[in-house]
């Protein structure tokens, strides 16, 4: 398996290098399947060509939102057949450009994947002949889920503003890492003896800290301290804060951005935001998935600006938004000016009787530190 995820970096079919991108996150109902159509058209409409995969093993239903009630080929189909050529399963959407390998939901086998059935779909993924490919992935935080967002060269994280989002988001980023590490030191028993204590840190209700851990591995010998910075360097997920209805919510969701950093040592590559529209969800409701730039709504924009930052390719594959990006960004600047709230750290010597509590609610860096200790 660790081959297969590490193979996936490499180019796609006649050279193109097929860029993949997976959207995930630990929660169900934040907008993924949404985000993941609209992202798909935005890109055909520029004409990229692209392929949506669901993902979703368990609940696959993106191919409703295409209009198809009983997929003619499905993913299942694609993973017990013999065959090796995961374009001859694509189905054409009715938007140009656009195609979809549709989930099957209900297979049991499908839902609780075979080791040989995943293994057959990370390995045969870049061989998926488009511009770029859009990785739909179901809730929750099993290996399936963090197997499929590993394996892409680009993970978004979606999440609203809630907290409990928030927390589940933080689980899900964490739990990637550590399965990232796990497999890249498969080998290395010292090495998975560390990771091992995050078992006893968790049953004694005590934080994990990736900084401690970084400096126990850095005293192994055989070079191992190199390959685990550079998995830490290299793992910077994305993260787009979905479906807000309210320019201050952007304040709270700056908590994931600093726990993440502070507590497992990564650094979010970007972070973006979409605003709510009720026109999307008109739109999905008709199974008519044109619909969702029929009009100049707020989502809208804001997709559009999340393709140029993310997928466009001349924008370069690894930008970054950056604080270049973030004052060319009206709402940004108008939330970043006005906020009254102080975001705190782990660091900071009110951690344990803080007096700046957001109005008196919870603190959100102090409730993600409490989720790192179980």
């Amino acid at each position: 398996m660790s081959e297969t995820l590490r193979d996936l970096s490499g180019n796609g079919q006649n050279g193109r290098e097929s860029r993949i991108f997976a959207l995930g996150g630990g929660k169900g109902g934040v907008g993924k399947t949404v985000l993941t159509v609209a992202v798909g058209i935005e890109l055909a409409s520029r004409g990229r060509s692209v392929c949506i995969v669901d993902a979703d093993f368990a609940g696959a239903n993106l191919h409703h939102v295409f209009g198809f009630f009983s997929p003619p080929l499905t993913l299942y189909d694609y993973l017990v057949a013999e065959e090796s050529d995961i374009n001859r399963f694509r189905l054409e959407t009715t938007v140009p450009g656009l195609t979809l390998i549709a989930g099957c939901s209900g297979r049991l086998s499908l839902s609780n994947l075979a080791y040989q059935h995943k293994s057959k779909l990370l390995r045969n993924l870049q061989r998926i002949d488009a511009d770029a490919v859009l990785l739909d992935i179901g809730a929750g935080s099993a290996f399936n889920q963090l197997d499929v967002f590993n394996a892409a060269h680009h993970g978004l994280v979606v999440v609203t503003p809630e907290p409990h989002a928030i927390l589940d988001a933080y689980n899900f980023i964490k739990l990637a890492l550590v399965r990232k590490l796990h497999r890249a030191f498969r080998h290395h028993a010292e090495v998975l003896d560390l990771l091992g204590m995050e078992k006893l840190a968790a049953f004694y209700h005590t934080p994990i800290n990736f900084t401690r851990l970084t400096e126990q591995v850095a005293q192994l010998s055989n070079g191992t301290h190199d390959q685990w910075q550079s998995i830490l360097t290299a793992f910077r997920p994305a993260v787009v804060f979905n479906m807000l209805e309210d320019l201050s919510e952007q304040v709270e969701c700056h908590a994931l951005q600093i726990a993440v950093q502070e507590m497992l040592n990564v650094r979010i590559k970007t972070m973006h935001f979409v605003r709510y529209d009720n026109g999307f969800r008109r739109a999905i409701r008709r199974m008519n998935p044109e619909g969702l730039f029929s009009t100049s709504g707020l989502a809208a924009a804001d997709i559009r600006r999340l393709v140029d930052s993310v997928f466009t390719p001349q924008n370069g594959v690894h930008h970054a938004m950056g604080a270049k990006s973030y004052k060319s960004n009206r709402y940004w600047e108008e939330i970043r000016d006005n906020r009254k709230t102080v975001i705190c750290s782990s660091t900071c010597s009110l951690w344990g009787n803080c007096r700046h509590q957001n109005g008196g609610r919870p603190c959100r860096i102090k409730m993600l530190g409490f989720l790192n200790q179980h």
